[in-house]
């Protein structure tokens, strides 16, 4: 995710990429096979040794909150989705992008008037969930191969460290979408 916003960042804004945000894991306990993924929420007067010995003296005592996750500008808090997998990878795209669109992605310009914080988070600059994926967003963080999807309905960029090299890529992919919408 970030050598993709390396790249097309100016100088400037690149600089400002280097920042310290904490990110703290949902507490869940269980992995991608796991039916209905990590389910079990973790105590924090739970006996597990990650916890008793580990979270616990992190210090980190956020109670879970329903949501997904939440930013809140020097730390991202993960809820109901595991950090290290890739619903986490998407999730933490939608996270920075509340840390850093204004001051960063958007070159320090911040929102238009009127739109509110999902605007960009939720739209253009979240990664979509699967390379068939029918939104307008960018996919900034995973890397798909071409047996990941049919490659007839595939709709979103395969591997962005491939794609995007710097800012005129970005700009032409974006340009290009945009008028296969508006044909």
């Amino acid at each position: 995710h970030y050598d993709y916003w390396y790249r097309i960042l100016d100088e400037q804004s690149r600089e400002k990429l280097y920042r310290t945000i904490l990110l703290y894991d949902a507490y869940k306990f269980g992995d991608d096979t796991t039916s209905g993924k990590a389910t079990v929420e973790a105590k924090f007067d739970s006996s597990n040794p990650a916890m008793k010995n580990f979270f616990g003296p992190v210090g980190n005592k956020v109670v879970h909150n329903h949501h997904g996750a939440y930013a809140t500008g020097d730390g991202v808090y993960y809820m109901s989705y595991r950090m290290l997998d890739k619903d986490g990878a998407i999730t933490y795209t939608h996270e920075m992008t509340h840390d850093s669109d204004q001051d960063i992605y958007l070159g320090g310009y911040g929102r238009r008037s009127g739109l509110g914080p999902e605007f960009f988070a939720k739209g253009l600059l979240q990664a979509p969930d699967h390379p068939y994926d029918a939104t307008i967003t960018i996919n900034s963080i995973l890397k798909h191969s071409k047996s990941d999807s049919l490659e007839g309905s595939r709709l979103q960029v395969l591997d962005p460290t491939e794609r995007f090299q710097n800012s005129a890529d970005l700009q032409n992919y974006v340009h290009n979408m945009f008028d296969l919408i508006y044909m």
